[in-house]
């Protein structure tokens, strides 16, 4: 799977919210599945909603090297810089950084959430790894996605509530894996 995945670093310009932050960018086959972005003095990481910014992966289908043709132009008079390919291990560098800048609290989370808790909380995003469901603040769980479509006849939307069932944890984003939910509609 590794050989799919790609990793970047860039200047943003793509986010209004995020413009100028530097970004860190894992894609696997044109979706972006984790991020770090600095913005002054501000750490915005995608496997936790900031209270600023949400959650930040780009929704959907993105082909880095077509926004490098796109910006060439620019990237020639000097005034945007390019699109760096980076590896993943200074990518992982950056990632590991963060979880560890958050362990105390994940480790807090665990503890607070063993195996066969019954969880409920809101849908507060879509990602590629599931429906991201939080808690409270800063206790995210993720879900399969076709699970929670098929809980109830009408679609899934953000701010649904959903009851479900830890099943372990996920070290590499810091997130409860969440089985059995089924959401509930009020």
């Amino acid at each position: 799977m590794s050989r799919m995945k790609k990793y970047y670093k860039f200047r943003n310009r793509f986010s209004p919210r995020l413009k100028g932050g530097e970004t860190y960018v894992e894609a696997h086959r044109g979706y972006t599945m984790r991020q770090v972005v600095f913005l002054n003095d501000t750490v915005v990481v995608s496997n936790r909603n900031h209270p600023d910014y949400g959650f930040v992966l780009p929704a959907g289908y993105v082909d880095y090297a077509a926004f490098q043709e796109l910006y060439d132009k620019e990237i020639k008079a000097g005034k945007v810089e390019p699109i760096k390919t980076i590896s993943e291990k200074e990518f992982d560098r950056i990632w590991r950084q963060q979880l560890q800048a958050n362990m105390e609290h994940w480790e807090e989370v665990k503890h607070r959430f063993p195996v066969g808790s019954v969880v409920r909380g809101c849908i507060a995003t879509f990602y590629p790894q599931g429906v991201l469901i939080e808690m409270k603040p800063g206790i995210v769980g993720v879900a399969d996605s076709r699970i929670c479509r098929s809980s109830v006849p009408e679609s899934v939307h953000k701010g649904h509530t959903v009851e479900a069932v830890v099943s372990g944890y996920q070290e590499d984003y810091q997130w409860l894996l969440l089985d059995a939910p089924q959401v509930i509609i009020n």
